[in-house]
Parts: C-alpha cells; sequence; structure tokens
C-alpha cells in the first residue's frame, strides 16, 4: 500500500508538472482523471478523486504544489 501511495503522489506530481505552463494550473478533478494526459487514468491505480486530494494537499504541504485561482486549481513550485 504504502508503494501505491507514492506512486500515485508521483503521478499526481507528474501531471500537474504537465501544466507548468498554464496560468492557472489545473484541477483535482481532471488530475483524478488524467484528462489530457499521456499517462492512464488513476481509476486503474484503484485511486478516487478523494484519494488524489488527498496527495495533492500533502504535496502542497511538502512544498511541492500551491493553489493558483481557487481551492480546486494547482500548479507546482518548481519550472
Amino acid at each position: 500500500r504504502a508503494f501505491a501511495y507514492v506512486r500515485m503522489r508521483q503521478t499526481v506530481l507528474r501531471s500537474f508538472a504537465s501544466y507548468a505552463s498554464t496560468g492557472v494550473g489545473r484541477t483535482v478533478a481532471d488530475c483524478a482523471a488524467l484528462r489530457g494526459s499521456p499517462w492512464r487514468p488513476m481509476g486503474p491505480l484503484g485511486a478516487i478523486e478523494a484519494q488524489v486530494r488527498s496527495a495533492v494537499v500533502a504535496l502542497v504541504n511538502e512544498g511541492h504544489l500551491y493553489s493558483t485561482i481557487d481551492d480546486d486549481h494547482y500548479k507546482v513550485t518548481f519550472p
């Protein structure tokens, strides 16, 4: 389980990083579905939106993500 959580966090971070050049970032819901992404949807990983949101909160707390226009849009802190 720990490995799956780490893998999901890495996938979430990569997903948000792919939108680093946009002004508003991307939403948690889009990340959960991995819309517009070359990676497979989070669903096959057994993740639901609430789990993705939990990973986002952890990544925010660690300083890897920050919120942009509201509590649902995030961007990575690195270029």
